[in-house]
């Protein structure tokens, strides 16, 4: 037997990207009401549950590793929904330019959405579908040759019937999907990260 605290409080911490520069420790992080309680509720293909929403924000974190001294900001203003985020692997603890979120807000939005974050103008960009589809964690893919942030994102995209691949141009997800790639069935579900079978 276990038991489960439903109503346990605090805020949950999803870390996009950390780095040191300066004599500054930095971290991007969207900071979340989720709780047991709605986490345990984000059955998305069962239509007999909701589909909480995760509201937040997207903040900046810094400690100056001198004096210990701590600050936060928000870093997208208009960003209170996200699900699953992504950024060029290549930065990866390194500072970078831009980030990538998918949200799932089909319970009190009825929609789901991707969005672009410049994280230097703190600009965001979204494209937003009423289709009962949830959407899973992107995958930045950069185009060679190309400069930071310049690619593809690919969403998985998930129904009560069938499974898509939609790829969008990285900077430009506002636009909708460039390209959607049809499985003809609906494939495993996964939550965060991707999934392969090799032949």
């Amino acid at each position: 037997p276990f038991t489960v605290r439903f109503r346990m409080p605090g805020f949950v911490y999803h870390v996009t990207n950390a780095w040191e520069v300066d004599g500054r420790l930095e971290w991007d992080a969207f900071v979340s009401n989720l709780n047991p309680e709605r986490e345990a509720s984000q059955f998305e293909l069962d239509t007999r549950r909701p589909v909480h929403t995760n509201l937040g924000g997207v903040f900046r974190f810094s400690v100056d590793l001198a004096t210990r001294r701590a600050h936060k900001r928000l870093l997208a203003p208009g960003v209170q929904r996200v699900t699953f985020d992504a950024i060029d692997e290549s930065r990866r603890g390194l500072p970078y330019d831009d980030a990538w979120f998918c949200a799932n807000d089909q319970h009190e939005g009825h929609s789901s959405s991707v969005t672009h974050l410049d994280t230097r103008t703190g600009r965001a960009l979204t494209w937003r579908t009423s289709e009962r589809v949830f959407f899973r964690q992107p995958r930045f893919v950069a185009r060679v040759g190309a400069g930071q942030g310049e690619g593809w994102l690919l969403v998985p995209a998930y129904s009560l019937d069938t499974t898509r691949l939609l790829v969008f141009e990285a900077r430009g997800v506002e636009a909708g999907p460039v390209a959607v790639l049809a499985a003809d069935a609906r494939l495993p579900y996964i939550n965060h990260g991707w999934a392969m079978r090799a032949e």
